[in-house]
This record gives structure tokens, C-alpha cells and sequence, in this order.
């Protein structure tokens, strides 16, 4: 049958489409579906990418190829054909994913054909990242966990940029143990960051996976400052016996996590559910402070609430992070449902404290008493700082000393 060349080609056909739906649909558990796109097209008519994410700024190519490591490759006799079997299965995707975000990056607007009749445009001013994403059939293991490790011998990626290559099976575990729009694309962000490493890594996907529960994949600490070469095969221990006792035994068994204070989680899935742009950006940047950071920010924004509800008045606090040249502005206060009348409050202290402390980022995090939520607004707000003689000047009258507490004192 293999022999039979109509055979072959349908059989290759329709083993891609499989591919394509399937990673759809694993993607389909995280983010909603009006935001995977399959196979959608740009305006001439042509094929933009195999799926197409669109969430809160956020954009993901995903190219998916069929092709597998062929037995020469995979037994390490055939390098030729080792180098062979990867062009064409990542290089070759990685490169429609980059022609895909050429496009995108040199339109100010682009038009994006979903179907016959529809059509989306995307304003790429808005738009803070771009995932570029491989995802194959065949599963190549540590090979592509690191390219970066392979890529002077097999010198396929020339410009060192690289893709997220993940096979599907390894995709439907992630996304069946991430539910979190925001934790998954903190994931994978800090998952491409690995190939920038000065230092080889060994590790497998779900390895990583498991390294980021445990360490939010950091490898900043001081042990691997002086590494060469760090392996962390077989990390995977508390997801493979999660999937053993799940899917094995039929056990009803609590998935592994990120690890994070108990309230933690309740709060930034509050946050999740606002209708603000850039709240991915605020969670992936809370996220990243420590585990003691985390209790102390809510140890803190209860504090502040508490005050608000005995008095009824605007009550404030800043966090400087200057490891992460970030800062953040919470305030509690009587809005009386009116959003806009918070924003307000909240978009201009932090402004102002972002331009006093020169810090590039920052987040501003509003409340109101009036509210039964945890949390009503948040705002974010990312650049290098310059000289503003108006905001200058806004700053001397705005900020009066004492009206800010800061975070600890």
C-alpha cells in the first residue's frame, strides 16, 4: 500500500489534517474557541498558518508537520538523513511561521481571511508577542527540546532563532494540565527563553514542564551559574505518576501545579476574567515574583480593602521590583460601580509612580467597595522611560509625599 503513490499522498493529506484539528482542539482547553483558528489564510487566498491564536494581545503561529524521524535517524546511523527528517518537520514549519509574522509585523492593520465570507483585521500596535510554534507528529524528544544544543552541528537555524517544537502528544498533556490562558503563555514564554541559555540542557518537554511547577523553569539560581552542561532527564516524576493514576488506574487525583500561595491562584483567575486588554501581561509579570512576594502582595491588598471598608475613602500602596525593573500600584476605593471612574484613579498613580521611579513596566490594580469581586480593574503599562516635562510637572502636583506606602514599610 505504502508503494501506491495515490495512496501515499492521500494517506499524507489526510494524516496532516488529523494533526491540524488535533492540536486545535488540545489548544481549544485553554483558550476559548473563537480564538483558535484553524487554517486560516491571508487576503490572497493562500494559507497564513495551520492554527492561528489570537488572546489578549497575544498572537500564536502554529505550523504542524506529519513528518517523523525516520529509523536511520532515529538509531543515530544517518546523520544526512537526521538533518533531513528535521528540515522537514520543524525547520520548513518554522520558516512558514516566520513568513506568517513578516506579514503581520509590516502591516500596521492586516487582514486575516477565516473563511469565505469573514474576515478579521488586527491592530499590531496593540499586539505585545508573537509565539511561533512547531508542532509534530513525530516525537523527537530531547533532540528538539533545546535546539540550540544541535544547531552548531546541524547549522539549520541560522540566524539562532528558534521555534517552540513540541510533538502533539506532549501538547495534550500540557494543555490537559494547564488550564490558565495566562500560566500557559508565562510557560511558553519562559520555555522559548531556554534556548538563550549559555549552557546545554538535557531534558525532555514534560521534564520542563515539571521544572516550571516546581522553579517556573528559572535556571538564574546559583548552581547553574558555572554550568556547562545541566541534565534534568527524568524530572517528570509528579506528572508521570499523575497520568499513571489518572488514565491507568481511573483515580481521581489533583493535577500537579505551579506552586504558588493558596489564595494566589483564586486571585490572578479573578483577574483572568476582566475585560481589560493586557491583563496577561499584569498576571505573567505577577507570577514572577517569589512565593513570599505573592503572600505579601495579598497580605497587603487585604489590608488596604479593609480600610476602604471602615472608612469609605481611597486608600493606596506601591510595590517597587527593581530586580524587574517593574512596579505596582494597588488602590482601594468607593467607586460606586463607575469602572471608568477607578481606571481613572488607577491609570494615573500608576503613570505617575512609573514615571518618577523610571522603571520600564508597571501595573496598576483597582478595587471597589462597592463590588462583591476580588479584584475590578487592572492596568499595564510597558516602556523605557524619557524625559516628559508635562508629566514632569503633573508628578510635583500629583504626588504629594506620604500618599503612596510603600511595599514593606
Amino acid at each position: 500500500m505504502w508503494n501506491d503513490k495515490k495512496y501515499r499522498e492521500k494517506y499524507n493529506k489526510e494524516r496532516g489534517r488529523w494533526l491540524e484539528k488535533r492540536t486545535a482542539v488540545a489548544f481549544e482547553k485553554i483558550f476559548p474557541k473563537d480564538e483558535v483558528i484553524i487554517n486560516p489564510k491571508y487576503p490572497n487566498g493562500k494559507e497564513l498558518a495551520d492554527v492561528l491564536i489570537l488572546h489578549d494581545r497575544k498572537i500564536f503561529i502554529i505550523q504542524c508537520k506529519s513528518k517523523k524521524l525516520t529509523f536511520e535517524a532515529k538509531i543515530g546511523r544517518d546523520f544526512d538523513k537526521l538533518k533531513d527528517d528535521l528540515e522537514k518537520s520543524i525547520k520548513n514549519s518554522f520558516n512558514q511561521a516566520i513568513k506568517a509574522r513578516k506579514y503581520l509585523n509590516e502591516n500596521y492593520t492586516p487582514k486575516i481571511l477565516i473563511s469565505t465570507n469573514r474576515n478579521i483585521i488586527v491592530d499590531m500596535k496593540q499586539v505585545s508577542d508573537i509565539f511561533l510554534v512547531s508542532v509534530t507528529l513525530g516525537q523527537y524528544s530531547n533532540i528538539a527540546t533545546r535546539l540550540a544544543n544541535i544547531n552548531p552541528a546541524l547549522k539549520l537555524f541560522l540566524e539562532n532563532e528558534y521555534p517552540w517544537a513540541i510533538s502533539v502528544f506532549d501538547l495534550e498533556v500540557i494543555t490537559d494540565l494547564i488550564d490558565s490562558p495566562s500560566i500557559f503563555i508565562h510557560y511558553v514564554t519562559n520555555r522559548l527563553q531556554i534556548e538563550q541559555l549559555n549552557f546545554e540542557l538535557h531534558a525532555d518537554e514534560i521534564d520542563l514542564l515539571n521544572f516550571y511547577f516546581d522553579q517556573k523553569l528559572k535556571f538564574n539560581r546559583e548552581e547553574f551559574k558555572k554550568a556547562t552542561g545541566v541534565c534534568i532527564s527524568s524530572y517528570s516524576g509528579d506528572i508521570d505518576k499523575y497520568m499513571i493514576e489518572k488514565y491507568e488506574l481511573s483515580k481521581d487525583v489533583k493535577k500537579p501545579e505551579l506552586k504558588m500561595p493558596q489564595n494566589f491562584k483564586i486571585f490572578i483567575n479573578e483577574i483572568e476574567k476582566l475585560d481589560f486588554a493586557y491583563k496577561t501581561d499584569c498576571i505573567m509579570r505577577l507570577l514572577d515574583l517569589s512565593f513570599q512576594d505573592q503572600k505579601n502582595l495579598l497580605k497587603t491588598i487585604k489590608y488596604t480593602k479593609e480600610c476602604t471598608k471602615k472608612d469609605l475613602k481611597l486608600h493606596s500602596f506601591y510595590i517597587p521590583v527593581e530586580n524587574n525593573n517593574l512596579g505596582i500600584t494597588f488602590i482601594s476605593m468607593e467607586a460606586k460601580g463607575d469602572l471608568d471612574r477607578l481606571f481613572g484613579q488607577v491609570e494615573g498613580f500608576s503613570v505617575m509612580k512609573k514615571y518618577v521611579t523610571k522603571f520600564k513596566e508597571w501595573i496598576g490594580l483597582g478595587w471597589d467597595v462597592s463590588t462583591d469581586k476580588e479584584i475590578d480593574m487592572v492596568f499595564f503599562v510597558s516602556f523605557d522611560w524619557y524625559a516628559d516635562p508635562v508629566l514632569e510637572k503633573l508628578c510635583q502636583k500629583g504626588l504629594k509625599k506620604g500618599e503612596f506606602k510603600n511595599f514593606g514599610d
